[in-house]
């Protein structure tokens, strides 16, 4: 009879934040979550700094602090009563939650993602490592700390923001603790960019699932309506999907609106593909290649711990 591996639906949850607003944006990703449940999903992935939205000006005005002022003021601290609110409304779902937050540490706000249980306890966060262009404007730099998965009953569960989807090595780092399902999370930007930019996100969950043998859940946000006019932006924008271990597209893409992406996974059907693809195992040649994570969380914080008298 042999092992049994998990059967669960995944939802790429796509949505337009109520723009700058953590309470009203908070309490919209709490009823998707409890929606997802009531529809059997067993995880549900939000976009990118969903909470509360899209930094839209930094790509045309970084120095707009205005706008900064606002966003800090609505960002999210680990813990505290937003963190508590989702994590209720995964228990209530019975459902595990991938979120993307902009979190706020002292005087410095990070672009995080938060894993949170179907039982309703954080397992953990990770910051973005790097940046993209613009966005150093307003973001601190994540550590190698956050490059892990969790061990879940679902299966391993990891996740990259943006254009770390891109990153070869943050990618492989995920790979080799075994992940099985990673959650790809994306700002509005193809509201800005155009279906153009979707291309990479594409290629991008194709290509992880390709090379790790992973389910691959890909969030992008859309634009509000108040978005669309403060900046000009050309439309909603949106692309989200989920992708098996084979490449093939299992659910959506869903584009230009909100919604929920809902797709099966079946752990079990990625194992055909071990022998073909292992870029972690015996197809990495560790002889020859050498990797390592620097665990140490980033800080530009010196230790003022005094030294004992």
């Amino acid at each position: 009879m042999g092992d049994r591996y998990p059967r669960f639906k995944a939802a790429a949850v796509q949505m337009a934040a109520v723009w700058l607003d953590r309470e009203a944006t908070t309490a919209s990703v709490c009823r998707l979550i409890e929606r997802a449940g009531a529809q059997g999903v067993g995880l549900a992935v939000f976009p990118e700094v969903i909470i509360p939205g899209t930094p839209h000006w930094i790509w045309r005005e970084p120095e707009s602090y205005d706008h900064f002022v606002e966003l800090f003021k609505n960002s999210v601290e680990i813990p505290s009563e937003t963190t508590s609110l989702l994590c209720d409304a995964a228990a209530r779902a019975g459902t595990y939650a991938v979120i993307g937050v902009h979190e706020r540490d002292g005087k410095t706000l990070y672009n995080t993602m938060l894993f949170i249980g179907r039982e309703g306890r954080l397992l953990g966060s990770r910051r973005k490592l790097m940046g993209t262009m613009a966005e150093k404007t307003i973001w601190g730099q994540g550590g190698g700390d956050g490059l892990r998965v969790f061990s879940t009953e679902l299966g391993r569960l990891g996740g990259l923001i943006c254009g770390e989807n891109l990153d070869n090595l943050a990618r492989h780092a995920l790979a080799v603790q075994g992940e099985d399902i990673h959650a790809a999370i994306y700002v509005a930007g193809a509201a800005r960019r155009g279906p153009g930019w979707n291309r990479g996100l594409e290629a991008a969950a194709v290509y992880h699932a390709l090379a790790t043998q992973c389910f691959v859940i890909c969030s992008q946000a859309v634009a509000s309506p108040r978005e669309i006019e403060a900046f000009g932006l050309a439309g909603p924008g949106g692309w989200s999907a989920i992708f098996g271990p084979d490449g093939q597209t299992l659910a959506g893409p869903l584009v230009g609106e909100e919604g929920m992406v809902v797709a099966e996974i079946d752990l079990e059907q990625a194992i055909r593909y071990y022998p073909l693809r292992d870029r972690i195992g015996y197809h990495a040649r560790p002889d020859v290649f050498t990797f390592e994570v620097h665990r140490r969380p980033f800080t530009s914080a010196p230790d003022l711990t005094l030294p004992s008298p």
